[in-house]
C-alpha cells in the first residue's frame, strides 16, 4: 500500500464528494484509476473511510514534486466530513489473496520459520505442534504462508502469545 501523509480533503460540490491527494513523483507510476483509497481524519476520528482513484494528474506540481490524484468518495460519508479536513491516506496499489498470519505469530530460529499449530484441545487444555513453514510475501503486519501437508487453510494457528509459549 502506498502511504500518503498530510493531504487535504476538498469538497468540490456538496452533491458529490471528492478527495484531492498529492502523491510523490517516485510513487505515481504505481497509481491507476479505480484503485482503492483508504483514509482517516486523524484529528477527528479513528474511523477508516474509503474512496476510489478517479483521475491521476499529468504534471508535477510545486517544489515538493507531487502529482495530484483525484478520488471519489462514497455518498453516505457526506455527514461525517467537512471541507478542508486533513487526511492520512493510503492507495492500494496491489493486492493478493493468500493465507497469511500476523508477523507476531511467526517464530524464526536458525534461519527457519515456524508456527504453532493446534494439535489438541482437551478440556480447555491446548497443545501445539511447532511446524516449519514456507513464507511468501510480507507486509508490515502480515506474512504469507505457502500451504503444504502440515499447514493449510483449515489449520488452527496460534497468533497471540507465541513469544511467551516458545520462551
Amino acid at each position: 500500500m502506498l502511504l500518503l501523509q498530510s493531504v487535504m480533503l476538498e469538497i468540490i460540490q456538496s452533491s458529490h464528494l471528492h478527495l484531492e491527494l498529492n502523491v510523490f513523483e517516485k510513487d505515481i507510476l504505481k497509481v491507476k484509476v479505480d484503485q482503492d483509497i483508504n483514509f482517516t481524519v486523524p484529528e477527528a476520528t479513528n474511523e477508516v473511510f474509503h474512496a476510489k482513484v478517479h483521475l491521476v494528474g499529468k504534471s508535477i506540481e510545486g517544489n515538493d514534486r507531487t502529482i495530484n490524484v483525484h478520488g471519489h468518495l462514497d455518498e453516505n460519508m457526506k455527514q461525517k466530513l467537512i471541507t478542508g479536513m486533513f487526511v492520512e491516506a493510503g492507495i492500494v496499489v496491489n493486492s493478493k489473496k493468500a493465507m497469511a498470519i500476523p508477523t507476531q505469530a511467526l517464530i524464526t530460529e536458525n534461519n527457519k520459520n515456524f508456527v504453532l499449530v493446534l494439535k489438541q484441545d482437551k478440556n480447555n487444555t491446548y497443545s501445539f505442534k511447532k511446524v516449519v513453514v514456507k513464507l511468501g510475501e510480507r507486509s508490515e503486519q502480515f506474512v504469507e504462508l505457502i500451504p503444504d501437508n502440515e499447514v493449510n487453510s483449515s489449520s488452527k494457528i496460534l497468533v497471540k502469545g507465541v513469544f511467551d509459549l516458545v520462551n
